[in-house]
């Protein structure tokens, strides 16, 4: 195995070490040009011998997920043995991969194509991972009972009298399957950190023709059997289109009653409310520009004298990425402790660390673009040339502890992080829900854990690491490549000292998106806010 750095998929970097060839800014693998050698038996089993010893070797294992979720990896992975000897093509060994990968639950681990590697059954038909083929149709989760339901129709699709779906409409039957037979089909083929992961991604699945499911599992019309608010029952056929064919309609008329729209960006949509001192922020997720976004919110906070309002963060739409401590230490009046996280020594410690130093020279302390730290890195080298590397001459399974990355404090800090100069100093109130996930679960982690406001709604995806290590899987004695694999190696840790993966923070006020309450949820989590602010003065 070649091992590669961090990639993520919106740029597809496929940038190898040891002198292999890269590849470097593919938005997807052409469908030409791709060889395929599915080995033989002997070398599958090589492979799966392979996958067990080095997950054994390099995953940081989080003990209150696999409790949670009432599963055991090493039986599961075993029990896929017979499906990699038996997997004499493309697709079979792909989606055995795939498979093994999420035994693991863990929505951060894929497995991908390479260029001469695995032509599973979406490459060759040309499919675009990001932007798959998708129904006039997008479904929904009730969290109250597992079932799925209608959430939207396309506006420009053009049903069959009488047999339009409606929002609200209940699945009971997909291609042939009882809803809760599809759902036990498709669950190992979806990463998921958390049941209500897995749910969220189950219905967003459902709308397309996605390649994390084998073809039997995603032919080239969706059929489905809908019960209707009156008890009848609809069997539609479903096609697929381009994402950009469909046109959708608000699933919300009114998301954010008695707020009016006040400044937008690319980490959030900020709103004022018309009569009381409240602001909402509408959070989109903690990426390039986060931090000089979060300076022009405090800006126009301070320009303006509303540093005392109060705050409703609506994480609900959120995106992951990095260093959402600053913006904590501009949101909150107090202080508090941050994140904290640490690494599991293995064969490809000393790889990693090469990593760092490489990006560390070239200015590039980055993951998938977002800046990983607040200094240059400093902190996060000194870590790593020092504790870490004595760490593996000791012989140990898993570094120390230090503030998550130490992007926002050294290795020797207690990881208490004081409020900036200039701050907020109202109450603060966090409406979340099942999407998203990663960096947002650590954001709601350090809220929850330091008490500082309430967290209404549900937990958002519950999975959290400090970083995944990525290599290209080879045939067994062959110098032909398969796929990408991946490996959690490193624990996030909460500000309580818990693992944060799988073991996201709780709701003080659980508010669960529900058939009954879909088309207006976020009214119902401004109400919730609001109403926690009017009982609970300062």
């Amino acid at each position: 195995m070649t091992p590669r750095p961090l990639r993520r998929f919106s740029s597809f970097r496929l940038t190898a070490w040891g002198g292999v060839a890269a590849f470097a800014g593919l938005a997807w693998i052409s469908p030409t040009g791709l060889r395929a050698d599915a080995g033989t038996s002997a070398q599958r089993e090589q492979l799966f011998n392979l996958l067990v010893k080095t997950s054994e070797a390099r995953e940081a294992w989080a003990p209150i997920k696999e409790q949670r979720l009432g599963f055991d990896w090493a039986r599961d992975l075993a029990a896929l043995r017979a499906d990699f000897l038996g997997a004499t093509d493309d697709d079979a060994l792909y989606y055995a991969l795939i498979r093994a990968s999420n035994t693991r639950r863990d929505r951060h681990l894929s497995v991908t194509p390479v260029p001469g590697g695995l032509r599973p059954w979406f490459v060759r038909e040309g499919l675009d991972y990001e932007h798959p083929p998708e129904t006039p149709l997008h479904f929904l989760t009730d969290f109250s009972d597992g079932s799925a339901f209608v959430s939207s129709v396309a506006t420009n699709h053009p049903f069959a009298a009488g047999a339009a779906p409606q929002p609200g409409d209940v699945v009971e039957r997909v291609n042939g399957l009882a809803w809760a037979d599809y759902a036990a089909t498709v669950r190992p083929y979806l990463r998921h950190s958390s049941e209500i992961g897995f749910r969220w991604h189950l219905t967003l699945r459902l709308a397309q023709r996605h390649p994390d499911l084998p073809r039997d599992l995603a032919p080239p019309t969706l059929q489905l059997s809908l019960r209707r608010a009156d008890g009848r029952l609809l069997d539609v056929a479903v096609p697929y289109g381009a994402a950009n064919d469909w046109t959708w309609s608000p699933i919300e008329t009114e998301p954010y009653p008695g707020f009016h729209p006040v400044m937008e960006t690319s980490t959030y949509d900020l709103y004022r409310h018309a009569t009381r001192p409240t602001l909402l922020i509408v959070w989109k997720g903690f990426r390039e520009k986060m931090q000089p976004d979060v300076d022009l919110l405090v800006g126009y906070a301070e320009s303006e004298g509303v540093l005392g309002y109060d705050l409703l963060w609506d994480g609900t739409g959120s995106r992951g990425g990095s260093a959402g401590a600053y913006a904590i230490q501009r949101l909150l009046p107090k202080p508090f402790k941050t994140t904290f996280g640490n690494l599991r020594i293995s064969d490809i410690t000393p790889a990693f660390i090469a990593q760092k130093e490489q990006q560390f020279a070239t200015h590039e302390m980055d993951d998938g673009g977002v800046p990983e730290t607040i200094d240059d890195g400093s902190w996060l080298m000194d870590w790593l040339r020092t504790d870490v590397t004595q760490g593996m001459a000791a012989g140990q399974r898993y570094t120390n502890n230090v503030p998550f990355k130490s992007a926002h404090a050294p290795k020797w800090s207690d990881g208490i992080l004081s409020p900036a100069p200039v701050h907020f100093t109202g109450r603060f109130v966090v409406l979340l829900g099942p999407k998203g996930g990663s960096h947002l679960d650590q954001f709601a982690s350090i809220i929850k854990d330091n008490a500082a406001g309430p967290i209404i709604g549900m937990t958002a995806g519950g999975y959290s690491n400090t970083w995944e290590w990525e290599e290209i899987l080879m045939l067994p004695g062959t110098a032909t490549p398969l796929a990408t694999y991946m490996w959690d190696i490193g624990h996030s840790i909460r500000p309580n000292g818990q693992v944060l993966e799988g073991n996201p923070a709780e709701p003080d006020v659980p508010l669960p998106l529900t058939r009954a309450n879909f088309d207006h949820y976020h009214a119902e989590l401004i109400t919730a806010g609001l109403k926690w602010l009017d009982e609970n003065p300062r």
